[in-house]
């Protein structure tokens, strides 16, 4: 496994680690294992409707991390993992929801998450554009992203 990979893998870890430790202290600070309470929470609320889907896409994404189901999975993988979005875009959300008064810091998470979500769409839909066929950046950028995709395969 590369360096980056490494990396990849603990701050995922990190997260969820991070998302199950809020869940918990919701559960038992906030609703002292009233699940019944929780249940009507989660339907009621819409913040915590919103974490709890995100908490939901999280547990498959935790459970299929390891190599040994990379290995099994295959390319399955790739398609299962892209959940990511969803989880990212449903913490975003939640953190919106939740917020009463200065809605900058969730604003910001949007914003970053709206970027990065970009540009991924455009790094997957640009080749197939014509009008980027013609500029000659756009041909160092597409054969440079060749080599990135070929060294991840």
């Amino acid at each position: 496994m590369e360096r980056a990979d490494q990396v990849a893998a603990a701050a995922w870890t990190f997260r969820f680690f991070y998302v199950l430790l809020h869940f918990s202290t919701y559960v038992v600070l906030d609703h002292f294992f009233d699940f019944e309470r929780i249940i009507a929470d989660v339907l009621q609320r819409p913040y915590v409707t919103a974490g709890f889907i995100g908490l939901v896409l999280m547990v498959p994404l935790a459970l299929t991390s390891t190599a040994a189901m990379i290995r099994r999975l295959g390319k399955r993988w790739q398609v299962l993992h892209r959940l990511v979005y969803v989880v990212a875009i449903a913490g975003v959300i939640h953190f919106y929801w939740l917020v009463k008064a200065d809605i900058s810091r969730p604003v910001q998470y949007g914003a970053v998450l709206a970027l990065l979500l970009g540009y991924r769409l455009f790094v997957l839909w640009a080749p197939r554009w014509p009008t980027f066929q013609k500029f000659q950046w756009f041909q160092s950028f597409k054969s440079s992203l060749n080599r990135q995709t070929d060294h991840q395969s």
